[in-house]
This record gives C-alpha cells, structure tokens and sequence, in this order.
C-alpha cells in the first residue's frame, strides 16, 4: 500500500499538467496514466518532472518516474504508480 504522502504528490503533478495544458485531469485510483490515457507526451514529461522534484523534497530519495512509466506503459494508473514508488522509496530509506 503506498503512502498518502506519495498520492498527494501524484495529485500535484496532474493538477500542475491539466493547469499548464488547460485541461481537466481525471483524478482516481484507477485512472490510466499512458497509452489511451490521459497524458499526452508533453503531459508526461510536465508529469514526471513535478513529481520527481516532490519526491525528492519529500523523501530525499530519487525516483525516476520516466524509467518507472517505460517499464509497463499500458498498465500504469495513478495507484499502481504510488504503490510501486512506495515501494522504491520504502526500500531507499530503509537499504
């Protein structure tokens, strides 16, 4: 299970995509993040950039959410990603 922590910032970085694209971003747990999601390439990179520098400050850790989206494209939602990063940075701060 992810921490809110992690939800939080992934809620961050989609308002600051829908805001610098004028968009309404689709915030749920089951919402599909790439492929006939709901971000575009500019979106993506707008994504990963804000969220990285959140978890950064929040966690001290570095997370690479591009290398982390690349490795299943299709099958990324807002929860299987905040679970997954939960996972890297629980594993960062206790290794």
């Amino acid at each position: 299970m992810s921490d809110e922590r992690i939800r939080r910032a992934i809620d961050r970085a989609l308002d600051e995509v829908g805001e610098s694209q004028g968009i309404e971003i689709e915030r749920s747990p089951n919402a599909v993040l790439l492929g006939d999601g709901m971000l575009d390439s500019l979106g993506l990179l707008t994504f990963a950039a804000s969220l990285e520098e959140s978890l950064r400050r929040t966690f001290g850790a570095p997370v690479s959410v591009i290398d982390l989206l690349a490795e299943e494209p299709e099958h990324w939602t807002t929860e299987t990603l905040a679970d997954r990063i939960s996972e890297l940075v629980g594993t960062h701060v206790r290794g």
